[in-house]
């Protein structure tokens, strides 16, 4: 027998406990199930964890790209992004403090080390956080049609002049057309497609050409941006533009389904069809919209913005991109197999394709999107603003300039934005 003391150590909620005992009877072991049983007893308090000195999280209120490995941190910053007085905020383990508040100005020029101390004063660590800067985008630029001129020349600057030339395709190619027709506040002419059943291939594009260059392929696989303005919205799952994209290989910005919104494409990775969008683009009569996909492998974030607005992002980390070397590059088409006619075609209008091989940021999307009346408009009104760039928000209200140029609001005072708390829906024109 037991008695309550000895067996209250023992006591556990929720077990079921069977009792060793000596049958007298027959003279041996033996075992018993016991049904409703109460032991007495006290439950052991809960172990509270050691104290620890961590950087939870590490975030930058600009465009940046943030990564933890460990105790270094690396923020990668668009090109020409200041770096002397950045002010990073950031959440530490229970109790611990940090020999640089949370949100103070640091020079980043140099890298910084923030010694994180526990709350017992027992643990000690020292994180450093190093600021990278992207390179030019213009020396990533490696494709670039119709931006005005009625050619279909690659002006991107990037290879051998000639290599990555268009050529049109389909059975009314003969029937491609400029038009006077393009995005307000820009010049000269667009590509018009509204004949149908015509579209652009990019020479050089495939792997069955032979001067094929994997510019389109291999050069983009880890990072991508595709950048393009265009009126009109094409047929249920067909492109604007493309590199394959079906087949489970390649990539293209597209209608989604038979939905009015848009998604990008990549192969390989979940989500594969970049569903999400809730920014509508099918108006009638047809308008003028920017979209611009980017890819960045590192951190496995897909983005798709329309008119320089994030529409929405898909997150896939540590998946790859399917190749589609054997497509060619298509503008307003899709080349769905290897050596094969055209699809799909985009019965409107382009203007201004790019293809860089690096991801852009929010504020150098937005200066893509921004039309030369942008840049008028913060000249003329505003000649004295310290910081008249798309991204920037010199009177600190959370608005980019482009926004308040959106808005019609003035960047010089954080006052007018006070009402504003969401993003227009483009759609509807409601907040």
């Amino acid at each position: 027998s037991f008695t309550e003391a000895e067996l209250a150590p023992y006591a556990n909620d929720g077990k079921r406990y069977t009792l060793d005992f000596i049958d007298y009877n027959k003279g041996s072991w033996g075992w018993v199930r016991m049904d409703n049983i109460s032991i007495p007893g006290i439950l052991a308090p809960p172990v509270e964890p050691d104290p620890e000195a961590n950087i939870l999280e590490f975030t930058l209120n600009v465009p940046s790209t943030i990564k933890m490995d460990g105790t270094n941190i690396t923020i990668t910053l668009p090109f020409g992004t200041p770096v002397t007085a950045l002010a990073p905020t950031f959440t530490l383990s229970a109790g611990a403090t940090s020999d640089k508040p949370s949100g103070s100005a640091q020079n980043f020029t140099a890298p910084v080390t923030y010694t994180i101390t526990s709350s017992d004063e027992e643990v000690i660590k020292a994180y450093t956080a190093t600021a990278v800067g992207q390179p030019d985008p213009a020396a990533s630029l490696v494709g670039h049609w119709v931006s005005g001129a009625e050619s279909l020349a690659d002006t991107s600057g990037y290879g051998t002049p000639g290599t990555h030339d268009g050529t049109a395709i389909g059975a009314n190619a003969g029937l491609l057309a400029y038009s006077t027709d393009v995005p307000p506040g820009f010049t000269g002419k667009s590509l018009d497609l509204r004949a149908g059943n015509v579209g652009v291939s990019i020479n050089n594009s495939s792997s069955t050409d032979g001067g094929y260059v994997n510019t389109f392929d291999e050069q983009v696989r880890s990072q991508l941006t595709i950048s393009f303005w265009a009126k009109g919205f094409p047929g249920t799952w067909s492109p604007w533009v493309a590199k394959g994209g079906e087949g489970g290989v390649g990539w293209q910005i597209r209608r989604v389904d038979n939905d009015p919104v848009a998604g990008f494409t990549i192969r390989g990775l979940g989500n594969e069809d970049g569903r999400g969008s809730q920014i509508q683009v099918n108006q009638d009569p047809p308008v003028w919209h920017h979209y611009a996909g980017v890819w960045d492998e590192a951190t496995g974030v897909r983005a798709l913005y329309i008119d320089g607005v994030l529409s929405h992002n898909v997150n896939t980390l540590g998946q790859m991109m399917n190749l589609a070397a054997n497509r060619h590059l298509a503008l307003g088409a899709r080349q769905n197999d290897p050596n094969a006619d055209y699809f799909n075609y985009f019965a409107g209008l382009l203007y201004d394709v790019r293809i860089y091989k690096q991801k852009l940021f929010i504020n150098q999307v937005q200066a893509l999107a921004a039309p030369a009346s942008f840049t008028n408009w913060i000249a003329t009104n505003y000649p004295g603003l310290s910081d008249k760039s798309t991204g920037g928000d010199p009177d600190g209200d959370g608005l980019s300039n482009f926004e308040e140029f959106i808005f019609g609001l003035n960047p010089e005072s954080g006052a007018s934005c006070t009402p504003i708390v969401t993003q227009v829906n483009k759609a509807t024109g409601n907040f």
